[in-house]
């Protein structure tokens, strides 16, 4: 009995001390976590060693001589700015439930180069988690733009967590633990907030592609080009594009941040300094303007061979010397009594706020929160729409001195009428300009004519060619194998179940499946001379001139093959979609009509819809 005691105690020690190898800052601390509340803050919690040579590993931090060196964050929000050491967090979460607790604990800033995550159970058990923006997306825990680890808390036990970041980027570690339910509301809303900011720059940045189209004035191009580069910037801020647009390419996903925000440092000089007339105004100032835009054009070549680290200081420093340099010449322009100016600062002051904003807290000389987060976001949408709105004032304002000097030509005109010479003159120069906007006018009317036509003979869902434009092409072709004697090859394609598939998941999901499969077509084409249009409904042909049966055979199965093989999501799941094929090759007798081969290739794709779908039928004729 005395044994069995003593084996006891010995065992409970050694548990005691396996558990303890890594030391808390301090049993204050802690965070006692139960079913309530849906969120905490971690950062009070927080306790961190700096690293400055970022040597320091996991079992190293855990050595009693390390107790001390924790020190507790001294402010509200975890930033250290731009530095080069590596940072260790730690914090301990106690269930003070009499059941596990699920918890999913996030790290709202997604440009972290590198994070590790240990999680150690009361036990002694150690969950590693390695994350960052330099690990591929997919390789992390929860697909989300942010940092997000599951949590799993046993009843009644503590769980040591320990942070590790080493980033490029500036330092900065809003950490939050939410209850799975309550981060998948936040998830929505924020879902909602970013469409709708997107949205709007989609299209303001369309509207304005219009209109420089429409008007060919330079400074719409300038600005177009100045509301892609803010979105791209934006979404590879907030993790937006590497999760939809480059997940795999992390080098990149670094580099879009400079290039997007030189971009906009780029574009924005030179939108300014045409739209508020520098060049003939105020030389000096159009020259610093071209100074900025140089050198932003500058770093975005250098961003390819410096550091992050290097470059991104650089280009937050030339975007407030931008900003400053910008308001102070609008303000002089104003003064001069340039009504664009006047438009230009009610517009940009909303930006620079929002750029100054983010600035202060990348450098960490104000907080990080919600508001200084995404105060750039806020200032970029309302400055677009100011700003679209003081272009459309500018076109009316140039309207106006356009009637005006109209007016006053006319005034000149009744006067200059008491000389008949003088007269015939002016009319002789009113006809030429006359015949000179007859003639832009007329070269308008025919791009707008060109572009008519092409919309014509596209279809609108699909983006494929239209059945208006296969009963064009396709007597054509027919008559071209019968002169050339060469075999024309016909597929025609029919989702699968497609009545079905709409009334289970909504024509909206049907529209999408039916622009994958045309997606899938054209892209399984690989001859210039291979067509797709779309037949009718979920029916879709594909011409193919010169080909004989076997060589169509290849290309209905890579068709059929590409579709069965996609992953067409609905809802997150899989849904499988499949069509089937009829073909037809055949070099077309003289005396026969256009449609008889059409009507056999619909008979094969019977066929295979009767011999149970997801299939290619080959109808034989005897001439092949």
């Amino acid at each position: 009995m005395t044994k069995r005691v003593c084996f006891l105690l010995i065992f409970q020690v050694i548990l005691a001390a396996a558990s303890g190898i890594i030391h808390t800052a301090d049993a204050g601390n802690d965070l006692f976590v139960s079913r309530q509340p849906d969120t905490y803050d971690l950062t009070a919690h927080l306790s961190y060693i700096e690293d400055a040579t970022g040597t320091l590993t996991f079992e190293q931090i855990g050595q009693p001589g390390k107790k001390n060196q924790w020190h507790r964050v001294p402010e509200a929000t975890v930033n250290f700015g731009y530095t080069d050491a590596a940072f260790w967090f730690m914090l301990r979460l106690i269930n003070t439930e009499t059941v596990p607790l699920k918890r999913v604990m996030e790290i709202a800033y997604p440009v972290l180069d590198h994070i590790d995550v240990y999680q150690v159970t009361a036990d002694g058990k150690t969950i590693h988690t390695k994350m960052g923006d330099k690990q591929p997306f997919h390789l992390r825990p929860i697909l989300h733009r942010n940092f997000m680890i599951p949590v799993t808390l046993a009843p009644n036990a503590p769980l040591k967590i320990f942070i590790r970041v080493k980033t490029s980027s500036s330092m900065q570690i809003p950490l939050n633990l939410w209850k799975e339910r309550a981060w998948m509301a936040k998830r929505l809303n924020e879902s909602l907030n970013l469409g709708l900011f997107f949205g709007i720059m989609l299209i303001m940045g369309l509207y304005n592609l219009f209109v420089f189209i429409s008007v060919r004035e330079i400074y719409y191009l300038f600005y177009v080009c100045f509301v892609l580069c803010m979105t791209i910037f934006l979404a590879s801020l907030k993790g937006l594009s590497f999760q939809y647009l480059w997940p795999h390419n992390v080098l990149w996903n670094d580099q879009s941040i400079i290039v997007g925000l030189a971009g906009v440092i780029l574009f924005c000089a030179l939108f300014i300094r045409v739209f508020i007339n520098l060049p003939g105004n105020r030389p000096l100032s159009s020259k610093f303007m071209l100074l900025i835009a140089a050198i932003s054009a500058i770093i975005i070549g250098s961003t390819f061979f410096l550091p992050y680290r290097v470059m991104i200081q650089w280009v937050i420093l030339t975007a407030v010397i931008a900003i400053v340099g910008a308001t102070v010449i609008a303000i002089i322009r104003w003064i001069d009594g340039d009504i664009s100016a006047r438009y230009f600062m009610l517009a940009w002051s909303a930006m620079m706020f929002g750029g100054i904003i983010l600035a202060a807290n990348k450098f960490n000389l104000i907080p990080r929160n919600l508001f200084t987060e995404n105060a750039t976001s806020y200032g970029m949408a309302l400055q677009v729409i100011l700003l679209s709105i003081a272009l459309a004032e500018r076109l009316n304002l140039e309207k106006q001195n356009s009637l005006t000097a109209q007016r006053e030509a006319y005034k000149h005109e009744r006067l200059a009428r008491k000389a008949q010479e003088d007269a015939l003159q002016i009319q002789k120069h009113a006809n030429e300009i006359l015949e000179q906007r007859v003639s832009e006018r007329t070269i308008d009317l025919q791009q707008a004519n060109e572009m008519l036509e092409t919309l014509s003979i596209t279809d609108g869902l699909t983006g494929t060619k239209n059945r208006r434009y296969f009963d064009e092409i396709y007597p054509r072709e027919f008559k071209r194998a019968i002169r050339d004697k060469t075999p024309l090859g016909i597929l025609m394609l029919d989702i699968d179940h497609f009545k079905n598939f709409n009334d289970t998941y909504g024509h909206l999901t049907g529209d999408e499946c039916l622009r994958m499969v045309a997606s899938k077509i054209e892209n399984a084409l690989q001859r210039v001379s291979d067509m797709a249009f779309r037949y009718g409904g979920e029916e879709f042909c594909v011409l193919l001139p010169n080909t004989q049966t076997k060589g169509a055979l290849i290309v209905a199965k890579r068709i059929r093959k590409k579709i069965e093989t996609t992953d067409f999501k609905f809802n997150n799941k899989n849904v499988t979609v499949t069509i089937s094929i009829g073909l037809i090759s055949s070099i077309p007798p003289q005396n026969r009509h256009p449609e008889e081969l059409i009507s056999n290739a619909d008979k094969a794709l019977y066929q295979s819809k009767q011999n149970g779908r997801n299939r290619v039928t080959v109808y034989k004729v005897a001439n092949n």
